[in-house]
């Protein structure tokens, strides 16, 4: 059971390194072609980045849990993995009821979209870490 674990928190590492490099590749060759994105674009890449770190880091510790003979996951974090989803949830009706009160700010309909897709995602990566931090038994 552990190894069939280990090799699926090894392949998915390896799938977040790649497809987290490729995005760093993709804005070089961009900038390079000439198609310099600016200002929401910029914005949108940059949230995507972060959201790749952010599973990045997430596998790291997993993986380093499960190399010392953690379970990958506890109660715990499956409470706050759902208070987080829980707290997304309720805060992102009220980024999409933003986004589309403003949505004469925006050029197309594809950068309202990215944005109320990423909002929330980027908000989830903060609730469960801030949740993560205020719960761990090691902080106390």
């Amino acid at each position: 059971h552990w190894i069939i674990i280990m090799k699926r928190q090894k392949s998915s590492l390896v799938l977040v390194s790649i497809v987290f490099l490729a995005g760093i590749w993709g804005f070089v060759f961009a900038q390079r072609a000439g198609i310099v994105p600016g200002g929401l674009e910029l914005f949108i890449f940059l949230l995507i980045m972060s959201a790749g770190v952010y599973a990045f880091v997430q596998e790291m510790k997993r993986h380093k849990d499960i190399e010392n003979g953690f379970p990958p996951e506890d109660e715990l974090s499956e409470q706050i993995k759902y208070r987080a989803g829980y707290l997304t949830f309720m805060t992102s009706i009220y980024i999409w009821l933003a986004l589309f009160l403003l949505k004469e700010w925006f050029t197309d309909y594809d950068t309202l979209f990215g944005l109320g897709v990423l909002l929330p995602a980027l908000l989830f990566m903060g609730i469960r870490s801030h949740l993560s931090r205020n719960f761990n038994e090691d902080a106390h």
